[in-house]
């Protein structure tokens, strides 16, 4: 008798323990969330424009590396709720720059350009990071599309090494650097590196919709927001070190730094749990006017006046394989 009414409370205790797990809200949640996880190739034509001016304003450089050719790879990952219309995502990517010049343009009130040099780029790489926690509900039941807003941030950095000099012609008839063509400087020597940093919040929306069983898209463009230090840029001149002190000779940054960014890709899928993707992305960042806050080659009473501006900008397309749990 005694055996068999525990037999019973260790039945219905089991049976309660399964049924409250089967209730459980933490359970429910996760059973209502999809994971995609997924990784791509990337291909982009990056520039970045600079120009600098004088403590007074007087314009006195002007930087460009362009002709640009990037190969990356990025790995992203994307948790949807299925019933709150919610997600949380990220994305890791790295790669690194191929080909490219920077031409180098400097200037002197009343004489023009009084030199203009290009040196080609190497050891120049790339890599970005970026999180988002948005909503986008249905809401348009008969066709699937969801739309809605999201918020998150994005950071970037992007290393430009130039190395040698060649002189292009001038205002001054190559009186500084000489006339055009001429080397200067051995073209394996290292002149110019730029370490150019991008850390902004950033809002958007996106936008979503099946158009066969297969096949889905969706777009997203978002507004990168200034206000906090968005954009940071360690200016090093490796054969102006006696004049400007060590490297990195300048230290600009700016709470003005500001840009967009539009994507949008095609998926098809390929199995249950799998597919591919084709996209395009394009970003434009401005840093506004930056201030200069360190470097040797800067008294401690002029760290404060504006002194550069910088632009980046890429239109890069991509392929992705993406599975979903």
């Amino acid at each position: 008798m005694k055996r068999s009414a525990a037999l019973a409370l260790a039945a219905l205790a089991l049976s309660t323990a399964g049924a409250a797990a089967q209730t459980s809200p933490y359970y429910d949640a996760w059973r209502d969330a999809e994971l995609e996880l997924g990784a791509r190739y990337i291909y982009g034509q990056p520039s970045y424009k600079a120009k600098v001016k004088d403590f007074d304003g007087t314009p006195i450089s002007r930087l460009g590396f362009t002709g640009i050719d990037s190969h990356s790879g990025e790995v992203f990952g994307r948790i949807n709720h299925k019933r709150l219309d919610i997600f949380l995502r990220g994305s890791f990517g790295f790669g690194g720059y191929f080909g490219g010049k920077l031409r180098d343009d400097d200037f002197a009130p009343g004489l023009g350009t009084i030199s203009s040099t290009n040196s080609k780029l190497s050891n120049t790489f790339v890599s970005d990071v970026t999180v988002d926690i948005g909503w986008t509900p249905v809401v348009l039941p008969g066709t699937g599309l969801r739309f809605g807003p999201f918020a998150g941030f994005l950071y970037r950095n992007d290393v430009f090494t130039a190395r040698g000099v060649t002189c292009n012609p001038d205002d001054v008839g190559g009186a500084l650097c000489g006339a055009p063509g001429t080397q200067p400087v051995a073209p394996s020597t290292k002149v110019i590196k730029n370490d150019v940093r991008w850390t902004l919040p950033r809002v958007g929306l996106e936008a979503s919709m099946p158009i066969t069983e297969d096949i889905g898209v969706r777009v997203e463009g978002s507004y990168l927001i200034p206000g906090l230090e968005g954009f940071r840029n360690e200016d090093s001149h490796y054969l102006r070190q006696s004049e400007l002190g060590p490297v990195p000779n300048f230290v600009d940054t700016s709470t003005r730094a500001s840009g967009f960014t539009l994507q949008g890709v095609i998926d098809y899928r390929i199995g249950e749990r799998t597919s591919i993707g084709i996209g395009a992305r394009r970003i434009v960042l401005d840093s506004g006017t930056a201030k200069a806050v360190a470097g040797a080659g800067l008294p401690a009473d002029q760290q404060s006046p504006a002194r550069a501006g910088g632009v980046f900008q890429t239109t890069q397309g991509f392929l992705q394989l993406k599975v979903s749990y």
